[in-house]
């Protein structure tokens, strides 16, 4: 795991050159409204993959953005990823 500290720009930019997938964690509203506009300002809403929260009443749950549906994950999800994913954390 590499932990970088980039702003959300350069972050976009590698996400694009690198064909990265965003996981977003955490799925209040931080998640559901500020952070998806950002994604979509930098047009790299196309790859996020799906949201993981610690709620567990969440899981399985969806939320919608721009016409898309994503689901809400256990955590345990991150153990499948790979270092070509991007963890974005909404708190």
């Amino acid at each position: 795991m590499n932990i970088e500290c980039c702003s959300f720009g350069e972050m976009a930019e590698n996400i694009l050159q690198n064909n990265k997938k965003i996981i977003m964690f955490g799925a209040g509203v931080i998640g559901q409204i500020t952070t998806p506009e950002l994604l979509i300002r930098h047009k790299v809403l196309e790859y996020l993959d799906c949201y993981l929260d610690n709620d567990l009443k969440k899981w399985g749950d969806f939320i919608e953005i721009a016409n898309n549906r994503y689901i809400i994950r256990s955590p345990e999800y991150l153990k499948q990823c790979d270092e070509n994913t991007v963890i974005l954390i909404n708190i």
